[in-house]
């Protein structure tokens, strides 16, 4: 149950440029409103941390008055400029192939931490960074991804072996569009 008296807070983000995620509720009714009561600074107060967590549907993800961080969009830079780690930035792309994943908030948190690990290709949206180690292409993205791809990860010889691997994969039917001819 919720506290009979609760502190009467203004709701001030800490970031004046997050939103709140417009349809959340804890799965019980409240919404980011409600919780600007239970949060100061960013964070569930003391005497709240029990409306957090999974039970309570990750307020602190989903309100900005308990912590979510919004990452407000930018224009992209121009395609090939290198990004601080050295990787070759490509705006609206995503890696083919990647199979591994990590909440980051911030396109440069990822790029350090796949600048850590010697990813071949990583990408970054909705604060959500993806990667892979064998650099197997790029493909173009309409949901806000940016890919950043590692020096001479593109002339990899186990990464070309792959491609070639992956190319050779296809069949037939899928490569004209037909199904092959049946044999009687």
């Amino acid at each position: 149950p919720l506290p009979l008296a609760i502190p009467e807070q203004a709701a001030s983000s800490i970031n004046p440029l997050c939103h709140d995620h417009p349809d959340w509720t804890n799965g019980r009714g409240k919404t980011c409103k409600d919780y600007a009561k239970y949060c100061t600074n960013g964070a569930l107060s003391k005497e709240f941390e029990w409306l957090g967590g999974e039970f309570f549907n990750r307020p602190e993800e989903a309100c900005c008055a308990c912590g979510r961080i919004t990452v407000i969009a930018s224009p992209p830079p121009p395609s090939g400029a290198m990004t601080v780690h050295g990787y070759k930035l490509h705006p609206r792309s995503y890696c083919r192939g990647a199979d591994r994943e990590v909440k980051k908030g911030t396109m440069a948190l990822c790029e350090a931490h796949c600048a850590s690990r010697k990813c071949a290709c990583a990408q970054f949206g909705n604060g959500v960074c993806r990667f892979t180690y064998t650099f197997v292409g790029l493909l173009r993205s309409n949901e806000g991804f940016d890919a950043f791809v590692r020096p001479g990860a593109e002339s990899d010889p186990g990464a070309v072996a792959v491609a070639e691997r992956a190319a050779a994969a296809v069949r037939p039917e899928e490569a004209c569009g037909k199904p092959p001819p049946r044999r009687s």
